[in-house]
């Protein structure tokens, strides 16, 4: 099978960075106030080893559990932005960076 090169990450990195640059975030990454993303930021820290989570709660929202709809998307995104601001990265520069990093 050969390699579509297509999707090669330099590619993808620029097309990571031209979505960035439009300015255009989608409803769902900024659903939540800051003050809620920090709030349920603390209540999925406990999960993020778990062998298992309710993703459809986190993403879509669940009353009975008390998760806004698009929490997972906001939450992610406000990771995602504050790492990068913090190590003067664009998104298409982090491409490689592992997830635990955003935690720290």
């Amino acid at each position: 099978m050969q390699h579509d090169h297509r999707f090669s990450l330099p590619r993808r990195r620029r097309a990571i960075d031209a979505v960035v640059a439009a300015g255009r975030m989608p409803f769902y990454a900024t659903a939540l106030s800051p003050a809620q993303v920090d709030a349920m930021l603390q209540r999925m820290l406990p999960q993020l080893d778990a062998a298992w989570y309710n993703h459809a709660a986190w993403f879509f929202g669940s009353p009975r559990e008390e998760i806004p709809r698009n929490c997972g998307y906001s939450v992610g995104f406000s990771l995602v932005g504050n790492y990068l601001t913090r190590n003067g990265l664009t998104a298409s520069g982090a491409v490689e960076v592992p997830a635990a990093a955003f935690f720290d």
